[in-house]
């Protein structure tokens, strides 16, 4: 069993993957197996599956054992004491480990295509993509299957400031770290990491990591399987998840505002990052009205209080909607008073 709590050593460049896929495991046993086989069949084979134990609870981590000692390819790292840290940090533990030339975030319920990896290599390598976004089919039960991506997006490189203008204006953002091929030295450039302790991190990440690329991609093949989970984290609508994902995105408004500040982009999409901004922190009064637990839903609204929420997104609002849906909400809270 390949089993490690500190990054690896230096390996001769000659035996480094070409890929490195991170696949945080939390109480997935369940679906486990389905998704490793979809990545340990690839025919590309210069891989390195890096299963990082989140301090599952369901039996899963005998089955990372099993996967280890079945493919040598395959490395189980886990959280010191082996603790739950969540899936942000067990992202960045996961990247923290990687060799590869280029990574893809997997998440343990989902599948990856037949071929993917083989064609988002050729891809890259012949565009000389920092990022790669690409479509996947979402499943869900009791709905049909569907595209994650459904507009029609240019097929050519173009920068990642670009990618992000035309995703604000076509209001198809899906921020989820899977749908995403990157460049490894790409990310490192941007020292990005993940938020962690925060239901939302994809949410950020996303937004930096394609406004940074210089070469961004789309490409329309649908490579992954995404099976929405309503008991996930953010699929949950029990009281106590809807207050975590409201103050988690009070806090994912404050990296993005800082995203807004520090990276160099445009007027033009500065203004529409900063339309996002707000349409995330509209999610927070949102999630507020389905949170029944009074007791819950007061602490939220101190929250918001004392953050002086409402107003500070004010400042961003530079587009007439934001500043209508912001005074309808402040109206209401003006009202409850």
């Amino acid at each position: 069993m390949a089993h490690e709590n500190s990054p690896p050593e230096m390996t001769p460049p000659s035996i480094l993957p070409a890929v490195s896929i991170v696949i945080p495991v939390y109480n997935a046993a369940a679906y486990l197996d389905a998704c490793m086989e979809s990545v340990c069949t690839q025919d590309f084979r210069s891989i390195e599956v890096i299963l990082v134990d989140d301090g599952s609870t369901d039996g899963g981590s005998g089955k990372l054992a099993a996967w280890a000692a079945r493919d040598s390819r395959v490395i189980v790292v886990a959280h010191p004491e082996n603790a739950n840290r969540g899936v942000a940090a067990s992202r960045n533990l996961g990247l923290d480990h990687a060799r590869g030339a280029y990574l893809w975030f997997v998440d343990a319920d989902d599948r990856v295509r037949p071929g993917a990896i083989s064609h988002l290599v050729a891809v890259a390598k012949e565009q000389n993509a920092d990022v790669i976004a690409f479509n996947a089919e979402e499943t869900r039960a009791g709905f049909p299957t569907r595209n994650v991506y459904r507009q029609a997006k240019p097929v050519t490189v173009i920068s990642g400031e670009e990618w992000v203008k035309l995703s604000c204006r076509q209001k198809e953002s899906p921020h989820a770290v899977w749908l995403r091929f990157y460049r490894r030295a790409h990310l490192q450039r941007c020292g990005l990491h993940f938020c962690e302790g925060n239901g939302h991190d994809d949410i950020p990440w996303i937004t930096e990591g394609d406004l940074r690329a210089e070469r961004f991609l789309y490409n329309d093949a649908v490579l992954y399987d995404y099976a929405r989970n309503d008991k996930s984290i953010t699929g949950s609508g029990s009281a106590a998840s809807l207050l975590r994902r409201a103050e988690g995105l009070m806090v994912v408004v404050d990296i993005l505002r800082d995203i807004n500040q520090r990276v160099p982009m445009s007027a033009e999409t500065r203004s529409l990052l900063r339309a996002e901004l707000v349409g995330q922190g509209l999610q927070v009064d949102r999630l507020r009205q389905h949170i029944a637990d009074p007791a819950l839903r007061k602490r939220l609204d101190e929250r918001v209080k004392s953050a002086n929420f409402w107003r500070s997104l004010w400042k961003d609002a530079t587009r007439f909607t934001r500043k209508r849906q912001l005074v309808q909400v402040m109206l209401r809270e003006w009202r409850h008073l």
